[in-house]
């Protein structure tokens, strides 16, 4: 019984912790967003694979920390998807990001820590080891930037 427990654990942790793959949204620079899906058929919904980084900054005892989906694809891929998003919704929805879960906090899609496209992304706060969503805030992104650049505000 303890083995059969541990293996559903481990197919649990399998599926939901290391699962690559994410959803993707079409977002506008003011917050609002649509689920990529195809056309007609909005139980479909985009997939894209990828790693989770993130970068955290620190200014005395507050750390500030946001994060990226790092892509398997190339950025031809982003530039399909961003067209697939204006087609779908609209130019003002040109801005393809990734969501772990259908209900979860969004990323912004790169290639690597240098190279992170544009779109709406969040800046979390830990003040002294306690994390506050409370102090959370977003920020638009409207270039292609690296992971530094996404503390600038």
């Amino acid at each position: 019984m303890k083995k059969a427990f541990l293996f559903i654990c481990a197919i649990f942790f399998a599926q939901h912790v290391l699962a690559k793959d994410f959803y993707v949204y079409c977002s506008n620079n003011q917050g609002k967003w649509e689920w990529l899906h195809e056309p007609g058929n909005i139980l479909k919904i985009e997939k894209i694979s990828g790693e989770i980084r993130e970068k955290r900054k620190t200014k005395e005892i507050v750390h500030f920390y946001a994060s990226y989906l790092k892509i398997d694809q190339d950025i031809e891929y982003v530039k399909e998807l961003q067209q697939k998003c204006i087609s779908l919704h609209g130019s003002d929805y040109r801005y393809p990001q990734a969501s772990k879960k259908l209900t979860s906090e969004g990323y912004l899609l790169g290639l690597s820590d240098e190279e992170i496209f544009p779109g709406l992304y969040t800046i979390y706060t830990d003040i002294a080891g306690l994390y506050d969503s409370v102090d959370s805030y977003k920020v638009f992104n409207p270039t292609i930037s690296n992971i530094d650049q996404l503390f600038r505000k």
